[in-house]
């Protein structure tokens, strides 16, 4: 039986979710901005439904990394009912996760 985890965003992964939009709205336009967002809710279903879809962290126990855009990805853990998005990264910075 497949079950839909809840998702609860930290602040620091809001505050990243934001400090996205608002580059993206400055440099790209709003166009841009509604992909990312788009790209978001889905990663949000997929990980809500199948929260093993992706890689875990070499580095940090019980974490793992999702790909929310090719330049976007967000470290979550998961339990049984709840899946945390801890933090959004920018995949061009060079950091490995």
């Amino acid at each position: 039986m497949e079950i839909k985890l809840s998702i609860f965003w930290t602040k620091e992964a809001k505050d990243k979710v934001d400090e996205i939009r608002d580059c993206l709205s400055i440099n790209f336009g709003e166009n841009s901005v509604a992909d990312f967002m788009k790209s978001l809710q889905e990663f949000e279903n997929v990980i809500a439904h199948f929260p093993k879809t992706y890689q875990e962290s070499t580095k940090f126990l019980f974490c793992r990394l999702g790909l929310v855009h090719p330049h976007v990805s967000a470290i979550y853990t998961f339990d049984e009912f709840t899946l945390t998005i801890l933090t959004l990264i920018d995949n061009r910075t060079g950091n490995r996760f």
